[in-house]
């Protein structure tokens, strides 16, 4: 299992976060009067930057998909910025 080389523990997932556009449908369902979304989908990233962070300490250790497969299949190490 890999280790983030800040905190050193063990993690078998990371934290993604970006910015992404979606689409869903919404409507109001019978009988109640709120919003109800549902069937989401994913359009992609938008604007600024894509971060995979530790789960454990929230570094941020790639900013690529291919990055963090390979870390997540111990095939690469981050180099932490100082």
């Amino acid at each position: 299992m890999p280790k983030c080389p800040k905190c050193k523990k063990e993690i078998d997932y990371l934290t993604y976060y970006a910015y992404e556009l979606t689409k869903a449908t919404v409507g109001i369902p019978e009988g109640t009067d709120h919003m109800e979304y549902s069937h989401w989908d994913s359009l992609g990233t938008t604007k600024g930057e894509v971060n995979f962070e530790c789960p454990e300490c929230s570094e941020v250790l790639f900013h690529t998909e291919e990055e963090a497969k390979k870390f997540l299949l111990e095939q690469q190490t981050p180099l932490l910025e100082e």
